[in-house]
């Protein structure tokens, strides 16, 4: 997690579970890192909005799904 300056705006970097994001924050160092704090906290909290991974099916389990709705 980190911020950093391109041209004349800030922006936060930093990663959700395994997305990386980058954020424009605008022409202020310290919104960014109040930006980030905010983040931070969002995410020690479990406000972020993260969707739980989801599991795959074993090749067993798809092919009896498949014959049930498409008959064969």
């Amino acid at each position: 997690m980190g911020i950093f300056k391109r041209g004349e705006n800030w922006y936060l970097d930093y990663y959700a579970g395994s997305r990386r994001i980058r954020e424009k924050v605008g022409p202020a160092k310290g919104e960014a890192k109040a930006a980030l704090d905010v983040r931070k906290a969002e995410m020690r909290l479990g406000k972020f909005g993260l969707l739980p991974k989801t599991s795959i099916p074993s090749f067993e389990a798809f092919a009896e799904r498949y014959k049930k709705r498409f008959g064969s």
